[in-house]
């Protein structure tokens, strides 16, 4: 799963590549700036590494996923990468 559903697919792509850049290991957090011209520019998302976990796919099996808190000033999506 990606961000696109919660953010919109302009903002996820950006934030799928940044989030899946990251340091991703236990206790990572950070806040990083993203600018958003909807929210009036510079806005903060707060990202939290939260576990890793092996995930069961049908066609793919089982695999390694990264379970990321990712806030947004309206709501926090939890998504998972692969």
């Amino acid at each position: 799963m990606t961000a696109a559903g919660r953010f919109g697919s302009a903002v996820s792509n950006v934030i799928d590549l940044v989030v899946a850049s990251l340091p991703l290991k236990n206790g990572f957090s950070a806040v990083l700036p993203f600018f958003m011209y909807e929210r009036g520019g510079r806005v903060g998302m707060p990202v939290a590494m939260r576990e890793r976990a092996a995930v069961s796919f049908p066609r793919l099996g089982e695999r390694d996923a990264w379970i990321v808190t990712v806030g947004d000033p309206g709501a926090t999506a939890t998504v998972w990468w692969t």
